[in-house]
């Protein structure tokens, strides 16, 4: 897993708009905000097993593409502050 840690761009995203990318390309209006499973849970401060919970318990809402779980940010968000 380190190995492919090598390949992942280095990029600071703590100053990167919402609407655009890091290279400053704007985003898709149209495409929606998505985040993986361990976003998820880091935004949530909960394990990842517990976003499987609450997906098994219908509390959270997201896709299954293959093997990977994507949640769209605004409703992890809606989530987390209530």
């Amino acid at each position: 897993m380190a190995f492919l840690e090598s390949f992942r761009p280095k990029v600071n995203l703590t100053n990167v708009k919402r609407n655009s990318y890091p290279d400053g390309m704007e985003r898709d209006k149209h495409i929606p905000d998505l985040i993986s499973i361990t976003e998820a849970a880091e935004m949530l401060d909960i394990s990842r097993q517990a976003v499987h919970q609450m997906i098994q318990k219908g509390q959270l809402v997201g896709a299954q593409i293959g093997t990977t779980w994507v949640f769209r940010r605004v409703v992890v968000e809606r989530l987390r502050d209530g």
